[in-house]
């Protein structure tokens, strides 16, 4: 996010942190809330598997490609070298973990997860997932936000009072409870080939 200075000359000032504010703010974590302006700004901080584009079509986000086997079974490649925002790697556990806690939840995501019968880890970068009918255009359910099965380790990820992490270009570095405060991930990586942000 570039703001100009003051001064006539071309000189930019880089602002690296955000503010946000926020009307009936319930929690920044993107499975749990259920306001939509919540949604819209953790769009800045955690990454889906696909998004959707303005034409209606699927984009990759973190998978790098989709795979459909058969009426029931999908295989997911992910990119490789993406970090959460605590310097750990993203794998493939990780959409696991999501898919689990979007089954056993009350999210606005759990719809997507409904039919997804079983998923199966094949390695760091690969996922099966095996639905329990066909489903047409399945692919567009896969626009949830990925959690961090390692950063949730060992504790009830709907009762935690951990800062949520994510992929995305924004980390959270404050909540209160009107204010949410975002800054850059330095090691950020654009898991679409866009650099620039346009708010």
């Amino acid at each position: 996010e570039r703001i100009p200075t003051n001064s006539k000359k071309t000189d930019v000032k880089i602002n690296k942190e955000m503010n946000l504010g926020i009307c009936n703010f319930d929690t920044i974590n993107p499975l749990l809330t259920q306001n939509k302006d919540v949604q819209y700004v953790d769009k800045l901080v955690f990454n889906s598997l696909v998004n959707v584009n303005k034409n209606f079509e699927i984009e990759n986000d973190l998978a790098q490609e989709i795979s459909k086997i058969n009426d029931k079974t999908y295989i997911i490649k992910t990119k490789k070298n993406m970090n959460w925002h605590d310097g750990t790697s993203f794998t493939t556990e990780d959409i696991a973990f999501t898919i689990d806690l979007l089954k056993k939840g009350n999210s606005v995501y759990s719809y997507n997860v409904a039919h997804i019968a079983e998923t199966e880890v094949i390695d760091a970068t690969t996922l099966k997932i095996t639905l329990d009918s066909d489903i047409p255009f399945f692919e567009y359910n896969l626009i949830f936000p990925i959690m961090s099965s390692n950063y949730y380790y060992g504790e009830d990820f709907f009762t935690s009072s951990k800062m949520p992490i994510g992929t995305g270009r924004y980390k959270i570095t404050n909540i209160s409870s009107n204010n949410v405060t975002l800054a850059k991930f330095d090691k950020w990586k654009s898991t679409t080939g866009v650099t620039e942000l346009k708010l």
